[in-house]
């Protein structure tokens, strides 16, 4: 195994990290479909095997697995010495959006770049870049580094504003987003952010 030093703490990290939103569940498919319960069993032996070669980090969070991830995780990883492994847990902030990027609404057939719309407002909701009203004392220059941040990360014919609601998307989505709904919701933010009348 491969490992990096956070120059910070010293640790010395994986540079395989384990990702745990897909644990098994007791039906055999994974526990972020249906309402079975986690293979609590499996995830032992899952994780037993990846830090017998060599695998330190991993990663939940608390939108995996239906909300159950964070748990069977900690109990697996409880089992082995503490020092023996790095866990992190995403942080779903309340004022964001929780798209991880994995890329499993795509490809939209209208041609949206779901993902790149969806963290580029979360990333502006993380650095205060969201201006709520024009009369915030920031508020231009917030507006201006949406605006000119979506039009760069997102070409304007994949933006939200093409999303026509056919749902394709949602159904694959393992944090159960409502991507439609986010996107209408952000596309007549935008809207209101162009034409000023926040």
């Amino acid at each position: 195994m491969t490992y990096r030093t956070n120059p910070t703490t010293g640790d010395k990290v994986s540079l395989l990290g384990y990702g745990c939103m897909r644990w098994p569940s007791v039906g055999g498919r994974s526990a972020r479909e249906g309402n079975e319960e986690i293979d609590q069993e499996m995830v032992n032996c899952l994780v037993d095997f990846a830090i017998e070669h060599g695998v330190n980090y991993f990663d939940t969070s608390p939108a995996y697995c239906r909300g159950t991830s964070e748990r069977a995780t900690g109990i697996a990883l409880s089992r082995h010495p503490r020092e023996k492994y790095l866990i992190a847990t995403r942080m779903m902030q309340f004022d964001t959006i929780p798209c991880n990027d994995c890329k499993y609404c795509m490809p939209c057939p209208y041609g949206l770049d779901i993902p790149a719309i969806l963290l580029h407002y979360n990333k502006c909701l993380n650095e205060g870049n969201i201006p709520e009203s024009s009369t915030d004392p920031e508020y231009r220059k917030t507006r201006r580094a949406y605006l000119v941040g979506y039009d760069r990360s997102v070409p304007r014919l994949r933006q939200a504003s093409h999303c026509i609601g056919c749902g394709q998307c949602s159904p694959h989505c393992p944090q159960r987003i409502d991507i439609p709904a986010e996107l209408h919701r952000i596309d007549a933010y935008v809207e209101r952010l162009r034409q000023n009348t926040l």
